[in-house]
């Protein structure tokens, strides 16, 4: 049987009043000559479409009258129709992971095919060869869809679920922990759960590739405490590691790096405090918790220069002292 959503993109194209080949309309429509003659066939039967000598050629067109499509619900500007559609690949690279990436890709290919009877100077059907939105660190950690739509609903709904929670970093399995989700954000690539914790006390961060099992405690709900504000909650981390305590941390930064610094926003909370004849500058930043950060220190080598808190100057200066003397040591490889 005919693909119905190719049937009604070849309507849309021919609804323009073209005349076109076989194919000229596979080329437009990016499938093959078969296709578009079982489409162009099945239509002529309905009377829809009818086929017209032009020297050699053979152009198609719709019959006179016919009116096999009603007109779309909406009608958008040509900078709509693109923003829409970069918006769509911009998103199902940070959708990936969900449930929400195939239904996305579908809804994008049914406005790429009616936009196919729109004169844009864009094609739709072809802009994902213009960007790439992939994340620099890699694609995101995959997780459980179901999980994932079960934690969902209990955000929506303010139920609490019971968890079974793998904490990576510590190797640690917790079984039956008692969470209130609040809401979902992204960063660094890692898609995290808001939670108030019952067992803690208090709102954690939870990645969502952790969990291992989800049971929603149904009849029962929640209210989230007064004052969270996931945005606030969500700003306020420095990528995606949360800690139990605020710190201020300044950081010296070299003259070669500076640039970086006016060009790009590390954290929301960063301010560039002072800037010295020489090209350096101190750049200051107030973050929950010391470990994401203590590693973006270390990244930068000895283009930076920790100052505060004196427990962040401590770690980066053992980090790299260690590191140091991996190289001081003659390798037991080599020969």
């Amino acid at each position: 049987m005919p693909d119905p959503d190719t049937r009604t993109a070849l309507l849309l194209v021919l609804g323009t009043g073209a005349e076109l080949t076989q194919a000229e309309l596979a080329h437009r429509l990016r499938v093959t000559d078969r296709t578009v003659r079982r489409h162009l066939t099945a239509l002529a039967r309905d009377g829809l479409v009818e086929a017209r000598r032009d020297g050699l050629l053979k152009r198609f067109r719709l019959v006179p009258g016919a009116h096999p499509l009603p007109p779309l619900p909406v009608r958008l500007s040509e900078e709509e129709a693109e923003a829409l559609t970069v918006a769509a690949l911009a998103a199902r690279s940070l959708l990936a992971p969900t449930p929400f990436d195939r239904p996305l890709a579908a809804a994008a290919r049914r406005f790429a095919q009616a936009w196919l009877a729109e004169v844009f100077s864009f094609e739709p059907e072809t802009e994902s060869e213009v960007w790439d939105f992939s994340h620099p660190d890699g694609p995101p950690a995959p997780f459980d869809p179901v999980l994932f739509r079960t934690l969902l609903t209990s955000v929506r709904e303010r139920t609490p679920v019971e968890a079974d929670y793998y904490t990576a970093s510590r190797r640690q399995l917790s079984s039956g922990r008692r969470l209130h989700p609040l809401g979902f954000y992204v960063r660094g690539g890692s898609w995290l759960l808001a939670a108030w914790c019952c067992r803690d006390g208090r709102v954690k961060d939870f990645a969502l590739a952790g969990f291992r099992s989800v049971r929603p405690l149904t009849g029962t709900h929640f209210d989230p405490p007064k004052d969270f504000d996931l945005h606030l909650h969500a700003r306020d981390r420095f990528r995606a590691v949360a800690g139990d305590a605020v710190y201020t941390v300044r950081v010296a930064v070299k003259p070669e790096i500076l640039p970086y610094f006016h060009r790009k926003v590390y954290h929301p909370t960063q301010q560039i405090e002072a800037e010295h004849p020489d090209g350096s500058a101190v750049v200051s930043f107030e973050v929950e918790g010391l470990d994401e950060i203590a590693a973006w220190c270390r990244s930068w080598g000895p283009r930076i220069r920790v100052l505060e808190p004196s427990i962040l100057v401590e770690q980066v200066a053992r980090a790299h002292a260690e590191a140091a003397r991996q190289y001081e040591r003659p390798d037991p490889e080599s020969p």
